[in-house]
């Protein structure tokens, strides 16, 4: 799949579409009162503006539907007439000869699955649209050389429902067609197709992706490769390079009891020999890291990078003594930072202390009341010193590391409870391989995931287990450890029979010798350490049994999922090879929908666009004859499903070469792209005027010209297989026909009242 699909800014656009509507009616309403003055004088003339302006409105509100659906079935007639429906038989003579030349494509089914989708989605837009743009061009500029529009306009009939009655009309022969085309159309495609099971519309669900370079940075991309084509990123194997995904909305009610994991990574290979028919390995992890999540930010900063590694690994009193260090050579004067490096330390330490109060209170506790706090005022600090650094080029870092090791501080007061609360629940999958031109790999990970936890997870896990039997009164009986509760555990799945027996004899051991007491039948540790504590220093002992014996259950949605985020970590494990990747390239894959939902939305997308295309026509003859009409509404159409996107990415930079009157010059003198244009300042300053005025003229262009790759979109989601998502191509569709018809209705109308009828 090579495109992103991204939520429509509906506010946005509303905004700018009411902003652009705004400007265009002033400066018309302007003009048109200018005129009215400069040719009626200034007593007559804005009393003749204003007196049209009411008759116009009050024709807007009487309007009369019984008129206007008159006058669209007379406009369906006449499209009848006009022998519009001849445009089945092509459509009849294409499906009959299809089936010869498309007939195993692909070897792969997918693909030919894509092949007939494509078939018939484009031949439906390519017959459809045509002929609704040739009769709304045509039809009003008709009746006026005929005259016949004469006997309508003198009836009741008023204009604006002339144009009204003109559009539905045309809009229900377009529905008509598009409708008779698009059944017929996915009856041909099921009759093609053998596997029905193959035809389905997957529903994903996409997240948000980072990168982690190959020290383990967070970054916004991954390793450029040289291929030119920037769709993708890439991660080197064997390293701590890893692309991070991050979905959101993940519910048990939502995704079921499996969660489906769908890939589609690019290999890219350093070197190659024999092992070519080997793909290059790839794994998933899935990852619940809450110190990742605090204090990931650290690692941007290099003067506190080393620091954040002990806390992302759970060593907060060794990261204690990293920060104090750092403090320490602040007031020396051992270390000399920049004003920019100073900033970048507020900012990394600001976002920490943001992420931090993102933790829930029974997540947290009171660790999270001192070090966000803490954090904050070591933040507004840099931001103070690095200002005094550019302001008066002092380094006095005194209160910056005063600041620093007020943190350190609080990770060595709470360092107990961050391991305790910070959980790091990491369930690595089964390796698989990634092959060039393979296609994708479809995962099933079940709700109930075993995996091999640290020596801080089975702390974790035993001190949980333990208080929810000791708070259950199952723990303690008869002023002893009640080992049947403890064997029970084996019963549920919690631990094995040999794992459940040890805790039981090291429990009744800790008991003799007083480490712990079960003082009014609760079990309670004597030296005033948590249970925690105790059970991290007996793993640690190997008291419990090696570490590596432990199996640990994570359930998908209450260990894994927090409030619905998942996240999921891909490594490239092939040493000195690279995987590829892009957002869409990773998704989550809820219960398919049938073919036919995903069908007909995009047979909708065609009718949106044919609406639009509708408009335009009947907007554009109300002023000019029937073949300009069709020139200007085939240059809309093109403009807006060929040239949009590249004016657009033209006005934002992102196309290479630069400006349109710079590259004009480098072609001209022979210039590289890259090198800096030689020549007078006269000539770069009229280089850079005109380039401004092209600018500004494409970005006016590309607002009011409507952009319809909103509409075949719809088709290219159909056509790889999935569902046509609503806030990413169902929304922009709908919201940009609305707003686009509405102006030309307004448009027709007032070109079509204040022009003579007769025909020249």
């Amino acid at each position: 799949m090579t495109f992103d699909p991204t939520p429509f800014p509906l506010g946005e656009a509303v905004k700018n579409w009411g902003l652009v509507v705004g400007v265009i009616g002033l400066i018309v309403g302007g003009v048109t009162l200018l005129t009215s003055i400069l040719t009626m004088g200034f007593t007559r003339g804005p009393s003749v503006y204003f007196s049209s302006l009411r008759a116009s409105l009050n024709e807007f509100v009487t309007i009369a539907p019984r008129r206007v659906y008159a006058l669209a079935s007379l406009t369906v007639r006449e499209a009848v007439r006009r022998k519009a429906l001849m445009v089945f038989v092509v459509f009849a003579i294409l499906f009959m000869f299809a089936g010869w030349f498309l007939a195993d494509a692909n070897t792969r089914e997918r693909l030919q699955i894509k092949v007939y989708v494509s078939f018939v989605l484009t031949a439906i837009n390519w017959l459809v649209i045509p002929v609704v743009l040739l009769l709304s061009c045509w039809s009003i500029p008709e009746d006026i050389r005929l005259r016949s529009l004469h006997t309508v306009v003198t009836k009741p009939a008023r204009r604006i429902e002339i144009v009204l009655g003109r559009m539905l009309g045309f809009i229900t022969v377009g529905a008509i067609v598009l409708g008779i085309m698009s059944v017929v159309g996915y009856v041909w495609i099921g009759r093609q197709i053998d596997d029905k099971q193959n035809l389905v519309c997957r529903v994903p669900v996409h997240g948000k992706l980072i990168f982690l370079d190959r020290e383990g940075r967070p970054e916004t991309s991954g390793v450029n490769v040289g291929d030119v084509w920037g769709f993708r990123s890439y991660i080197e194997g064997e390293t701590r390079a890893r692309a991070i995904w991050n979905f959101h909305g993940l519910t048990s009610r939502r995704v079921g009891e499996t969660l489906r994991l769908e890939s589609r990574f690019e290999a890219f290979r350093t070197h190659k020999g024999r092992d070519m028919r080997e793909g290059i390995l790839c794994q998933f992890t899935l990852v619940n890291d809450r110190r990742e999540d605090a204090f990931i930010f650290l690692a941007t900063s290099p003067t506190l990078n080393q620091a954040a590694e002990f806390l992302r690994q759970g060593q907060f009193l060794n990261a204690a003594d990293e920060l104090d260090a750092v403090a320490e050579s602040f007031r020396t004067g051992e270390t000399e930072v920049t004003a920019g490096g100073v900033a970048i330390i507020g900012a990394v330490l600001d976002l920490s202390s943001r992420a931090i109060n993102l933790f829930e209170d029974r997540d947290a506790g009171d660790w999270r009341a001192d070090l966000a706090p803490a954090m904050q005022e070591a933040s507004q600090t840099a931001n103070r010193t690095a200002a005094g650094i550019r302001a008066a080029a002092d380094s006095d870092l005194t209160d910056l590391a005063d600041a620093l090791s007020a943190i350190a501080a609080v990770f060595r007061t709470h360092a107990s409870h961050l391991r305790e609360t910070l959980v790091v629940v990491r369930v690595p999958r089964p390796q698989f391989e990634v092959v060039e031109y393979r296609g994708e790999n479809v995962f099933d990970i079940p709700r109930k995931l075993k995996y091999e936890g640290t020596e801080q997870d089975i702390a974790r896990k035993l001190s949980q287990t333990i208080t929810a039997l000791d708070s259950d009164g199952k723990l303690v009986r008869n002023g002893t450890i009640n080992e049947a509760a403890i064997l029970e555990l084996a019963d549920q799945g919690e631990l094995t029979e040999e794992l459940a027996e040890t805790v039981a004899n090291v429990l009744g051991e800790l008991v003799d010798d007083g480490t712990i007491s079960l003082a009014e039948g609760a079990l309670d540790v004597t030296d005033g350490r948590s249970r925690f504590e105790l059970f991290e220093e007996l793993v640690r002992a190997d008291r419990l049994l090696t570490p590596d014996v432990w199996q640990l259950q994570a359930d998908l949605f209450d260990d894994l999922t927090v409030k619905g985020r998942l996240r999921v970590e891909v490594a490239c494990n092939s040493i000195q090879q690279y995987l590829g990747m892009a957002r869409p390239d990773l998704f989550v894959r809820l219960k398919n929908r049938t073919f036919a939902v995903g069908y007909f939305k995009a047979i909708l997308g065609i009718g949106l666009m044919m609406c639009v295309v509708v408009a335009i026509g009947v907007a554009s003859s109300c002023l000019v004859k029937g073949p300009v009409a069709t020139l200007l509404t085939f240059s809309v159409v093109l403009i807006g499903q060929v040239f949009h996107d590249f004016m657009e990415r033209l006005v934002a930079g992102e196309i290479h070469g630069g400006s349109v009157a710079g590259t004009v010059f480098r072609m001209h003198t022979h210039l590289n792209p890259s090198a800096a244009l030689d020549t007078t300042a006269p000539v770069k300053t009229l280089i850079t005027a005109t380039d401004w005025g092209f600018e500004n003229l494409l970005r006016l262009v590309s607002t009011i010209m409507p952009n319809f790759n909103y509409y075949t979109s719809t088709a290219i989601y159909v056509e790889n297989g999935f569902d046509i998502p609503w806030n990413a191509s169902l929304l922009p569709c709908i919201v940009a026909a609305v707003g686009f018809i509405v102006p030309c209705i307004l448009a027709g109308y007032l070109t079509l009242k204040f022009r003579e009828l007769e025909a020249k």
